[in-house]
């Protein structure tokens, strides 16, 4: 879904769903390996900077676990990550909805959320 202003049909720059990971490939798709060990870390050292000590990939390519579990055998990963698996041609997982969506659950309100940052 192209994401509009409110009462338009001119989009506002955001992207959510098949919109976004159709636009995520096209970038992610031409990264090598390097790159992609690079932002792992990364995410992964931002999770633990918040004190997270546990983050999920919900959408894991073959591709992406063979270089999650590289990385965690290297010991080069602050926290652990669970992988979900990306299931195509009639299946979806829905584990746990998305924060994106408002749909997932959260110890506190959106609403509350978004005004103690």
């Amino acid at each position: 879904m192209i994401r509009c202003k409110k009462g338009s049909d001119e989009p506002d720059g955001g992207l959510e769903e098949a919109a976004f990971f159709g636009s995520l490939g096209k970038v992610f798709g031409k990264l090598g390996s390097a790159e992609n060990v690079a932002i792992l870390k990364a995410g992964t050292e931002l999770y633990a900077g918040f004190g997270y000590t546990t983050a999920q990939e919900g959408r894991a390519t073959p591709d992406i676990v063979a270089t999650m579990a590289a990385t965690a055998n290297k010991g080069s990963l602050k926290i652990d990550v669970v992988a979900h698996p990306d299931i195509i041609g009639g299946a979806k997982l829905s584990l746990d909805s998305s924060p994106q969506g408002r749909t997932a659950w959260m110890t506190k309100p959106y609403f509350k959320m978004l005004t103690e940052f």
